[in-house]
């Protein structure tokens, strides 16, 4: 399952995409892996850089495949 979607994240300068990879999925939550150079700044100051695996809310998460 390796499919390439797009976090979005509402920031104080608007609304930012960056290039994820899917994981894997719980019901409520998506393990992503960062695509995007340079990391992305997670709400929380929280850091993440590229290719690191973190686990996202699925709302934040746009391009998921749908589920069958």
């Amino acid at each position: 399952m390796s499919a390439e979607i797009n976090l979005v994240l509402d920031t104080w300068a608007g609304r930012r995409h960056y290039a994820v990879e899917l994981v894997s999925e719980t019901p409520k939550k998506a393990r992503v892996r960062v695509l995007t150079p340079g990391g992305v700044m997670l709400p929380g100051r929280r850091y993440v850089n590229c290719g690191e695996t973190v686990l996202v809310p699925k709302h934040a998460v746009v391009g998921l495949p749908k589920r069958t």
